[in-house]
């Protein structure tokens, strides 16, 4: 089984609205990313809030499980940590989206599975012209390391203890460098990395 975790904890302050539930086409960014994990053949789907949680799970259109971090503020690798904390120990790894990547693909997550059955990682990054970006896949083996590691780290601390076990797969989209910060982020996502359908 490889699972999936949404992290959708953060304030949205550069984006001025909540960005797990904006909308585009109708349908918000948690309803996206969904339907593409759920394309690919991940389940479960842990989603982790933290600011204003009843209302983004209200408003999110979703049927994930929803976790809450109440310490989303030490960071996004203290909402790693509670996502990982929701999974089913029969667990294989799992898929780590962030929560603001409404233009995220089947497509790159099944060539991050398809890496890992291949090559039994330990961690899977995907990369675009040498940059890494998003989603990546953590094994169970990672799991267990983040529990123990400090809520206040961060996932390049994680990489560092996994360095000789980590595979960087190339991904034919740049799309994988992208998330919406701001709403100039999310014109460009939306202009390049979305169909035209998704506009009105």
């Amino acid at each position: 089984m490889i699972a999936g975790i949404i992290l959708a904890a953060g304030e949205s302050r550069r984006m001025g609205k909540l960005k797990p539930v904006l909308k585009i086409g109708g349908k918000t960014f948690l309803q996206y990313i969904e339907a593409q994990l759920t394309a690919a053949g991940i389940h479960p789907i842990v989603v982790v809030l933290g600011y204003k949680p009843d209302l983004i799970r209200h408003q999110s259109g979703i049927k994930a499980k929803f976790v809450i971090n109440d310490h989303y503020q030490h960071g996004q690798f203290s909402s790693l940590q509670t996502g990982v904390k929701a999974l089913p120990s029969s667990c294989r790894a799992v898929i780590v989206c962030l929560g603001d990547q409404p233009h995220i693909r089947a497509e790159w997550i099944k060539e991050l599975t398809t890496a890992f059955t291949n090559t039994n990682s330990d961690i899977i990054i995907p990369q675009y012209g040498g940059q890494s970006g998003h989603p990546v896949l953590y094994s169970s083996r990672v799991l267990e390391k983040i529990l123990q590691m400090k809520p206040t780290q961060t996932a390049r601390d994680l990489r560092d203890i996994f360095t000789d076990s980590t595979l960087r797969i190339n991904l034919a989209s740049e799309g994988i460098l992208f998330d919406a910060d701001t709403p100039r982020d999310l014109h460009k996502i939306q202009s390049r990395f979305m169909p035209p359908d998704n506009f009105s």
